[in-house]
């Protein structure tokens, strides 16, 4: 990401990566399904999906352009910790104490990984942190939402859909 980012334009990067999606997926899967490929009874939910997966490549690009992997990747590790409160909140559900205790000491740990506060991580917390963190909070609504369809939406569909928006 960072090799291309020096050589290409963001959104040409992008571009290309979602065109490749849609255009292979058209290819393999339309000729079986023909026009019931693009049915859906949760549109808005399918586009919110594809702008969630948009917006997290987009963060991570900008992210691994002001800072370094390191930090980048201790900080979206935060995305599993948010998934799992998000499922239980938002999706309904069970989620076991002993789980719930694992994702305070997850949330602490990273706090301790990240170090906002500490004199080698910058003394402060950086504006740079905050791509990965929203990037944290599009992933958690992508996976989030991939669940939610996955109820009733078929996966095909989900697919091409999500490289459409994009």
């Amino acid at each position: 990401i960072k090799m291309l980012g020096q050589l290409a334009p963001l959104v040409m990067v992008l571009w290309a990566r979602y065109a490749f999606q849609v255009g292979v997926t058209a290819l393999t899967v339309w000729p079986r399904r023909g026009n019931a490929l693009f049915t859906t009874g949760k549109l808005k939910l399918q586009m919110l999906r594809g702008l969630s997966l948009l917006s997290m490549s987009a963060l991570a690009f900008l992210s691994l352009r002001v800072m370094p992997v390191g930090e980048f990747t201790a900080i979206i590790m935060l995305t599993p910790l948010l998934i799992t409160f998000l499922a239980a909140v938002v999706l309904g559900e069970h989620v076991s104490v002993l789980r719930w205790v694992l994702l305070v000491a997850g949330l602490v740990c990273a706090v301790v990984v990240i170090r906002p506060q500490s004199e080698t991580a910058g003394g402060h917390l950086d504006w740079a942190m905050l791509l990965p963190l929203l990037l944290v909070l599009a992933g958690a609504a992508f996976h989030t939402l991939s669940s939610r369809l996955a109820r009733s939406e078929d996966p095909n569909t989900t697919h091409v859909y999500t490289g459409l928006v994009r």
